[in-house]
């Protein structure tokens, strides 16, 4: 009977779990009256009866932390929570063809162990791109480097550097030397990323120290999904900048920069953020990854600033960041 009931509990867990509505409340209440039914079976000396297979697959279907947490209910709840089936259903369905193009390969005794692993940033495809796994929901993050990006007149070496910098990930990063033409656009395949998750794609940049012209007027963003575009503007200023630079800048350009700014399409400010690594991001807009995407399909970012005509650098790409949103 109590298998019976457990087995009728994880047809329902499944059905909320695979809608594409916000039930995440209606998961947390079914979780939480699952474990209190623990709590009486344990009362009543029940637990040990249930099989094995039975709390796996429940536990199969909510997320890395609550099975965590679920392994210290008891010894045969720990064994189903360690269990390839429950951590099977946490990794990305296509985590096998990924993991297949690191190198070294890698190789692990369990599917935890595996998904514990993955939680750090992992160099895929010659080094070109990155990705890893969100700690509490198991969600794809992926990253591509600035090789991968379309940047306008990138082999201009009076224009582009390409160089290694220490603090990257990727083996080269992009620091803009001088253009009157700033334009960086970029592709991300929906099929490589977890569905049901929403997304924040961010531009990875830093600043070098003579750094100029970036903010005279600001950059035009923008990312298309779908039918779907979403545009705003991004002043790329580093926050470290001296006061006394910041305000000559803006007084010498003071005249023209106000005519400028009248060409620049509206939208949401994005602001420059620091990040825990030293970089900085810029947030070029976000999108949900339904699960309803045709195999080719893309979303498209770019960062813009041609209508200033003035010139510009000292800006580094190191490459875009699609991570899922907290």
């Amino acid at each position: 009977m109590i298998t019976l009931f457990l087995h009728i509990y994880s047809k329902i867990f499944s059905v909320i779990t695979n809608l594409n509505t916000r039930v995440y409340i209606a998961r947390s209440y079914l979780f939480f009256f699952f474990f209190k039914l623990i709590l009486v079976m344990i009362e009543f000396n029940l637990l040990e009866k249930v099989p094995e297979d039975c709390i796996s697959t429940i536990l199969s279907l909510t997320t890395p932390r609550d099975a965590c947490r679920s392994s210290l209910v008891s010894s045969s709840f720990r064994l189903a929570a360690d269990s390839d089936v429950v951590w099977e259903r946490f990794l990305p369905s296509n985590y096998q063809k990924i993991v297949s193009t690191t190198n070294p390969p890698l190789n692990f005794s369990s599917k935890k162990k595996l998904f514990f692993h993955l939680q750090e940033p992992l160099l895929i495809d010659g080094g070109t791109k990155s990705f890893w796994l969100d700690r509490s929901t198991g969600s794809l993050g992926y990253m591509q480097c600035a090789r991968e990006l379309w940047i306008s007149n990138a082999e201009d070496p009076l224009k582009w550097s390409w160089k290694f910098l220490p603090e990257s990930r990727f083996g080269e990063v992009a620091e803009l030397v001088s253009t009157s033409s700033l334009e960086i656009k970029g592709k991300i395949k929906a099929n490589t990323l977890s569905t049901k998750t929403t997304y924040i794609v961010n531009l990875i940049v830093k600043f070098t120290n003579y750094a100029y012209g970036l903010d005279s007027i600001p950059s035009e963003i923008s990312l298309e999904h779908r039918k779907n575009v979403s545009v705003g503007i991004a002043y790329l200023r580093n926050g470290d900048v001296g006061e006394n630079k910041y305000w000559l800048e803006r007084i010498y350009y003071s005249n023209r920069t106000e005519k400028l700014r009248a060409r620049i399409i509206g939208g949401e400010e994005r602001r420059v953020r620091e990040r825990s690594d030293g970089w900085m991001e810029i947030e070029l807009g976000e999108f949900v990854n339904d699960g309803q995407c045709e195999e080719e399909e893309v979303i498209k970012v770019s960062l813009m600033e041609v209508k200033g005509e003035h010139l510009k650098g000292g800006i580094v790409i190191e490459g875009i960041e699609v991570r899922p949103k907290a």
